[in-house]
């Protein structure tokens, strides 16, 4: 564990000499190579989905991206498609404070990119995959995960809601996340954290929904607001 934490730690401090302010996304984006999964990077142009992904390629990781915007000529993804990825991740503009770092940074005579070294191999990647996939997860955490499935089917708000791929996806995620924080076992902060990235791209909102100008996000704060949140993990 002491291993794999030094390693985690590594790779944060490496992403953020040229991610700057965004080590919330950083942290879902490691997760997912923890757990293995697909990533769709969905934000506006110029906000640095590219050069993320190109961070990220060195721990050997594939990602896609796309724009919410300027869509002439494209169609979005089919439900199918979407349901088999794993998160979808959105990186935001940066603070003010973070832009002008960035400014100083990427306007100097060398580019960060070409600062980053390899500080994991691909053994020690294998190795904390391995070590995710045996990260507890207790009958309880198990319940509660799947009652909040369960709940994204059984609402006037959505029309599609999460699979069973998406459960599965959202216990793993929670393992994953569960080591990033230095645990063996899930805990329910770890599938609250988790559930948005997993779960928000897999539904797709009802008439009603949209008419009361509601998002996934919405929904899905509101049904897990109802769910009984587990006390006794093992």
């Amino acid at each position: 564990m002491q291993h794999s934490n030094a390693i985690l730690s590594a790779l944060k401090q490496n992403i953020a000499k040229v991610v700057v302010g965004k080590d919330d996304v950083v942290e879902l984006l490691l997760t997912a190579l923890l757990c293995e999964g697909h990533i769709l990077i969905e934000d506006v142009p110029g906000v640095g989905k590219t050069t993320l992904c190109s961070a990220l390629a060195r721990p050997f990781m594939v990602l896609a991206t796309q724009n919410p915007v300027d869509f002439v000529g494209t169609y979005p993804l089919p439900e199918a498609q979407m349901d088999r990825f794993f998160m979808r991740i959105s990186i935001g503009y940066p603070t003010v404070e973070d832009e002008m770092d960035i400014l100083a940074r990427y306007c100097g005579a060398s580019a960060p990119m070409q600062t980053l070294s390899a500080v994991c191999s691909a053994e020690d990647v294998l190795s904390m995959q391995q070590q995710v996939k045996g990260t507890y997860a207790s009958p309880e955490v198990r319940a509660y995960v799947a009652a909040i499935c369960a709940a994204t089917r059984n609402t006037p708000y959505l029309t599609l809601g999460a699979s069973t791929r998406a459960a599965i996806a959202l216990v793993r995620a929670a393992q994953g996340n569960a080591l990033l924080c230095g645990r063996d076992y899930i805990i329910p902060e770890d599938v609250q954290r988790m559930a948005a990235p997993v779960l928000c791209h897999r539904f797709v909102l009802s008439a009603d929904a949209r008419m009361r100008g509601y998002t996934e996000q919405q929904v899905l704060s509101e049904l897990m607001g109802g769910v009984r949140i587990p006390v006794r993990l093992k």
